[in-house]
């Protein structure tokens, strides 16, 4: 699987690998949620280094996990992503509910940045 969770303080750390799209979203989206369900953290860090590639599955991964996070009145941090799955997910309009970490100390706030 294309993911693995790190996990410290009341943050969710998710680095992603491989390609995401309809074949892996799934797998991906239910591991993820699991261990939200769980731990319910205030901030869920999704770290995109290492996604070579991403289509629509990727925005409704992304969307689907701003949607959780809501829950429990958390937030998203999308990372390390590239200028392909950047360029898609401002089209998709991801960054009004998300807040992107461009680099340490860096960040894009959408809307919901705190």
């Amino acid at each position: 699987m294309g993911a693995k969770i790190e996990i410290t303080e009341d943050t969710m750390t998710v680095k992603l690998s491989g390609d995401i799209d309809h074949h892996t979203a799934g797998e991906i989206r239910r591991y993820i949620d699991e261990r939200v369900q769980i731990m319910k953290p205030g901030v869920l860090k999704m770290d995109f280094a290492d996604v070579p590639f991403m289509d629509s599955s990727g925005i409704g991964l992304i969307l689907g996990r701003v949607r959780l996070m809501k829950i429990w009145n958390g937030r998203v941090v999308l990372m390390n992503i590239s200028e392909s799955i950047s360029r898609m997910a401002k089209m998709a309009g991801v960054f009004n509910f998300a807040t992107v970490e461009r680099k340490i100390n860096e960040q894009v706030k959408g809307r919901s940045g705190k």
